[in-house]
């Protein structure tokens, strides 16, 4: 599945129009695009594991607009231990997400996305560490006043519905426990402080009854005029990120983990 999202991707980014004149762009970023990384030894209390504080983490992502509101995205978010030379820097997971999706704009502040999402690492079943989501959602956002804005996914897997129906042995299913720590959504608080100035926070809770399987993340990102810089029309944004809990990554998704990071974004 994961190849045919791929193909498909790349057949719509050949038709791309790049032209100055063209009276729409169709390819647009769209999650975050960052490049941080962490400092400083493992200090994580010992119920979260042995996370890694040094490791670099980045992401790209696009959506290319095809007919009406219908969209196609693609989003990669990589873990790489840059630091380790010794070890000649090997990158830890790449997570690729392919999704098709549909945004319902109910008013100039309220809209609905619903969309279908492939997620998956790239390893082979026989590697070990296989880890795959194939999930629709749905998303209700929410804009209030001019510096709050307010965002909840939801969703569900297919793998659930397999296994409930008994369609394939159970063997044959990946990560099934997922649910347990990654949940059936999360919501995303924004906070515009200043037109240079904003914080976002996710919440998410596992399926499991204990509190700590869920996640938190909190990501600052500011901009600080380099007046060189500026007659260039280059505004560099730099970017500070917090995560505690599961599900940074889908290969440690029932790892616990706390990670801070920082670096730079790319705004556009």
């Amino acid at each position: 599945m994961l190849k045919f999202f791929i193909f498909f991707y790349l057949i719509l980014i050949s038709t791309v129009n790049f032209a100055e004149n063209s009276e729409e762009i169709r390819f647009k970023k769209h999650k975050k695009i960052f490049f941080i990384t962490g400092l400083g030894k493992d200090n994580s209390p010992a119920w979260w594991g042995d996370s890694k504080h040094n490791q670099v983490k980045f992401q790209i992502s696009f959506k290319y607009r095809t007919l009406g509101d219908i969209y196609f995205g693609f989003t990669q978010l990589s873990v790489w231990d840059i630091w380790d030379v010794p070890r000649s820097s090997p990158f830890e997971e790449s997570n690729y997400n392919p999704e098709i999706f549909y945004v319902f704009d109910i008013d100039k502040t309220h809209s609905i996305t619903t969309g279908f999402e492939h997620i998956s690492n790239g390893q082979s079943k026989e590697s070990g560490n296989s880890r795959s989501i194939n999930r629709p959602y749905i998303i209700f956002q929410s804009k209030w006043f001019s510096f709050f804005e307010q965002k909840i996914k939801l969703w569900f897997y297919f793998d659930d519905i397999i296994d409930a129906l008994d369609l394939i042995d159970d063997s044959l299913l990946e990560n099934k426990d997922i649910s347990k720590y990654l949940g059936y959504g999360e919501i995303w608080f924004n906070f515009f402080l200043s037109e240079n100035f904003n914080i976002e926070i996710m919440l998410r809770k596992g399926a499991s009854t204990k509190l700590k399987k869920g996640a938190i993340q909190i990501g600052i990102d500011f901009r600080v005029p380099i007046h060189f810089l500026l007659k260039y029309e280059i505004n560099p944004t730099f970017y500070i990120e917090w995560f505690a809990g599961y599900g940074e990554t889908l290969l440690q998704y029932n790892h616990g983990e706390i990670q801070y990071r920082f670096g730079g974004m790319l705004s556009f």
